[in-house]
């Protein structure tokens, strides 16, 4: 759980970007899942009955292996 606002993400991503062409930062923010070196934790099915969080391997889609 991230302890600042979207607003300020969303404000930091242009400034942090410009820094250097070759450093690009991305976000995405889910309400219900997180994403961490390439890990993804979610609120699948069991959460709701068990309060079991799923995981799974995350792949970007430009992963070519």
């Amino acid at each position: 759980m991230w302890n600042t606002s979207r607003d300020k993400i969303e404000d930091f991503l242009p400034k942090g970007n410009s820094f250097h062409p070759m450093i690009k930062f991305m976000t995405e923010i889910p309400e219900t899942e997180a994403t961490f070196l390439g890990l993804r934790v979610y609120e699948g099915a069991r959460f709701n009955k068990e309060y079991i969080l799923d995981v799974q391997t995350h792949f970007k889609s430009t992963e070519t292996f």
